[in-house]
């Protein structure tokens, strides 16, 4: 099976499902699922397993980072004898660890997003005035939303690099800030307007509270602060700075505006995603 990577029902890296021209339709999720139940299943192969280490790195990191919050599949110390004769858990003997690194975007679970202003600041961090609030559209600035480079439509800077003012605190507006799978939507959700896996999902709110039980690990790069030359400077510690044909480039980041809501660059946006999780 393949994925056509339409934003949100065919992206792999959403949990969408698989093209129907590919021969069959199935959910990116309930593949990983079922490598999972393969081998916590199967003791007479694998007797000595005690732990399932799962890794995803860029795109492969936002994958598993939506996986390790949706999958029906309860943790090992959560999971009942019943839990796992029906397949929706382990057996307490295992462990199950997500490691995720450097992906380009986060899945939020409230309204919260980040207010910044970039400019050429002089300062490492490049961008200043960053704040954890509410996102309201009408805070947002025009001008983001440019063609796309790769030929989707997508989001680059064409204006609002100054400074944001009190009625323009956003670096960009849009009303899809929380649709999956950059955030919940819960209107989507009770609606059933979201990808099948999700639509499924036995209790989204039992998701949520499931999640900080799960053994997850966040990794990013010390100098993963590069934008793909969206911003008229390069932040002190982009690792392509020096490099005459990259400058700030070759970075391949979600730049499109539900994404900028969480940081200017990867290693800003993992940073926030940490506060995000100690305040939910």
């Amino acid at each position: 099976v393949w994925w056509n990577s339409s934003k949100p029902w065919g992206s792999w890296m959403g949990g969408g499902h698989s093209d129907v021209h590919s021969g069959a339709t199935v959910s990116s999720f309930s593949v990983i699922d079922e490598f999972l139940l393969h081998l916590a299943d199967n003791k007479e192969k694998f007797p000595k397993l005690q732990e399932i280490l799962l890794m995803g790195h860029s795109a492969g990191g936002q994958t598993l980072h939506r996986y390790a919050f949706a999958t029906y599949l309860k943790p090992p110390h959560m999971s009942t004898e019943d839990d796992v004769k029906k397949r929706l858990g382990f057996r307490s003997d295992l462990d199950i660890r997500f490691v995720i690194a450097n992906p380009s975007s986060y899945l939020y679970l409230d309204t919260n997003r980040w207010a910044y202003t970039c400019g050429d600041t002089g300062l490492p961090e490049g961008c200043t005035e960053l704040r954890y609030k509410n996102f309201s559209f009408r805070d947002g600035r025009h001008g983001w939303q440019v063609a796309f480079e790769y030929g989707h439509k997508g989001y680059r800077v064409t204006e609002g690099l100054g400074e944001p003012g009190t009625d323009e605190a956003f670096i960009c507006r849009t009303h899809m800030f929380n649709d999956w799978f950059y955030g919940l939507n819960w209107e989507h959700l009770k609606s059933g307007y979201v990808i099948p896996y999700l639509a499924e999902h036995p209790n989204i709110t039992e998701a949520i509270l499931t999640y900080p039980e799960r053994d997850v690990v966040y990794l990013v790069g010390q100098n993963d602060t590069c934008w793909d030359n969206n911003f008229p400077f390069c932040d002190d510690s982009c690792w392509t700075r020096d490099t005459p044909t990259a400058m700030c480039y070759r970075n391949h980041m979600d730049m499109r505006c539900p994404a900028m809501l969480q940081g200017p660059n990867r290693k800003q946006r993992a940073l926030h995603y940490q506060r995000h999780l100690y305040e939910f």
